[in-house]
């Protein structure tokens, strides 16, 4: 959001920080949307559960915007590489990660690899999984249907972070995002 100024810094100083050393050549800030800005229409997005808020949503329309302006990025530093990172504006590096030998590493059909989750749940069983596989297990296949124990939730919500295959999910993001006439999505 434009009065994030605390949480801009943060990230920026991130980005300059450990930028080269992620694999990012170039960082861009893609402005939130809230309930309330003028880029919060829904005309085209179905309520993911019936448990989201306008806020839920308005993170939905962020996210969904920050992968439109990466697969439409036609500057040098976004022509260079097939994929894109997008990034909360909160989420802090506290692990040395080569972002280059993530996707080298990933299955080649990728469309978005999620790097995180905000469920304490999820993250055990990753961290169990990669622990047990003596950390050669980096990827975990999931679907909407892999719920939480109880089985109420969806177990890997949150994106902090993840890495999207521009080339794959162009189709999706061009269908599902439009600009109007004066450039507004």
């Amino acid at each position: 959001l434009p009065t994030s100024v605390d949480r801009r810094k943060f990230m920026t100083a991130q980005l300059d920080m450990y930028g080269v050393q992620l694999g990012l050549a170039a960082h861009t800030r893609v402005e939130a949307i809230s309930p309330k800005s003028r880029g919060y229409r829904v005309a085209k997005l179905e309520m993911p559960c019936k448990r989201n808020t306008e806020t839920d949503i308005a993170v939905i329309l962020s996210h969904l915007t920050a992968i439109y302006r990466a697969v439409k990025d036609t500057s040098t530093a976004a022509a260079q590489s097939p994929y894109a990172v997008i990034l909360e504006d909160d989420a802090a590096f506290h692990v040395k990660i080569d972002l280059r030998r993530v996707v080298e590493n990933a299955p080649t059909d990728f469309g978005v690899l999620q790097l995180t989750t905000t469920n304490t749940e999820a993250l055990s069983l990753l961290w169990n999984s990669f622990s047990d596989s003596h950390n050669s297990v980096f990827w975990t296949r999931n679907a909407w249907d892999t719920t939480t124990a109880n089985g109420k939730y969806t177990l890997y919500w949150g994106a902090l972070g993840y890495i999207v295959n521009k080339k794959v999910v162009r189709d999706f993001i061009e269908d599902v995002v439009e600009e109007d006439e004066a450039g507004n999505l």
